[in-house]
């Protein structure tokens, strides 16, 4: 059984093996190994082997993802658990480490600025890695379907966590996001259903499309004053948010932002907000009642849908138009506090079904003071 090198470009240099998962590394001279490769007894633990070598040969895929076999005897990249990769001056190449289902453990050396798209998309066994000072962008795609990943340490370098950056990271249940952060992509952290908690620091503006779009295990979250909008399926399916504060300076809740978390309580809704998306609640099948503030004009359609238990909304005089479905399915919503008059009320644009399913005995409360 072998090493297979034949991938390898002409360098005169050398690269380093070790077999013991390293705690120590061998010197091959590439020269000879490109000839004859690496023989291996059968006895060897290949679990444990790891390869390192110096940044030219590794950064353009030359080394790590075509050390390949030719026979059956020899050993595939597929077997290979862990690498530490030294010497690399700025980045960390785009999707370096996919074709390793086995690695387990990766250690970026010091002088890495950017982690490029993909770079560990879907290194299912992947469990730990550690991001060095100076890495300033955690790119798109980056950890993508790292399913086993169940903690990471974000160093105070990064500004920018990339779109679907977490995606499909199942078994992360913590992540310290410093406060250097001002960007989260869109869906960087869909379906990562194992987190139960997170603090989004000061200094980002928005929450962008879905990123924590099924987090099901997710109770809580810390939104800061900073952010101005929260994007469309923010939230989706957080099936365990029990409630959210959301700060004063937020002035739009997208479409889908908040529907199907059907654990949700209460909710607050600052006076900044001018527009809430269709669908925003929909199925927040626990949330007993809301208030909108005054500087909402439009209810937009299927906001409150199928909120099964929703008893009263308190609706302000400045809404001219409740769109269709509003409150399709509401079942239990028996009072309407409405703080304008009835005249103004039955001027309000309202959409088809924006009531169906409502209690026919549903009273609507005119002129309403709190």
């Amino acid at each position: 059984m072998k090493i297979d090198f034949t991938a390898l470009p002409t360098y005169d240099g050398k690269i380093q093996v070790s077999f013991d998962g390293g705690q120590s590394f061998k010197d091959y001279n590439v020269s000879d190994v490109r000839e004859s490769g690496i023989s291996l007894e059968d006895s060897q633990d290949y679990e444990k082997i790891k390869i390192q070598g110096p940044a030219n040969l590794l950064q353009n895929l030359n080394v790590i993802s075509k050390i390949g076999a030719r026979s059956d005897d020899d050993l595939l990249p597929e077997d290979i658990t862990g690498i530490v990769l030294k010497d690399f001056k700025v980045r960390f190449d785009k999707s370096l480490l996919q074709k390793y289902p086995k690695l387990t453990s990766v250690t970026i050396p010091e002088g890495v600025t950017t982690i490029g798209n993909g770079a560990f998309k879907d290194c299912s066994s992947l469990t730990s890695i550690t991001i060095p000072e100076g890495v300033t962008s955690i790119s798109y795609a980056v950890f993508e379907n790292c399913s086993s990943l169940t903690s990471i340490t974000i160093p105070d370098s990064v500004t920018a966590i990339g779109g679907n950056a977490f995606r499909g990271c199942t078994s992360l249940t913590s992540i310290n996001i410093p406060d250097s952060i001002t960007f989260i992509g869109d869906s960087a952290f869909l379906g990562c259903s194992s987190l139960t908690s997170i603090t989004i620091p000061e200094g980002v503006t928005t929450i962008g499309n879905s990123a924590f779009w099924r987090c099901t295990g997710l109770t809580s979250i810390n939104i800061p004053d900073s952010i101005t909008s929260i994007d469309a399926f923010a939230f989706y399916n957080c099936s365990s948010l029990t409630d959210v504060t959301i700060p004063n300076n937020v002035t739009s809740i997208g479409y889908t932002a908040f529907a199907g978390c059907s654990s949700l309580i209460s909710i607050n809704i600052p006076n900044n907000v001018t527009s809430i998306g269709g669908s925003a609640f929909a199925n927040c099948k626990k949330l007993t009642s809301i208030t909108i503030p005054n500087s909402v004009t439009s209810i937009s359609s299927h906001a409150f849908y199928n909120c099964s238990n929703l008893t009263n909304i308190t609706i302000p005089a400045s809404v001219t138009l409740i769109d269709d479905n509003t409150c399709n399915s509401c079942s239990k919503l028996k009072t309407i506090n409405y703080e304008g008059t009835e005249e103004q009320w039955n001027a309000i644009s309202k959409g088809d079904n924006w009531n169906k399913g409502c209690p026919s005995d549903m009273v609507i409360n005119y002129n309403y003071q709190g």
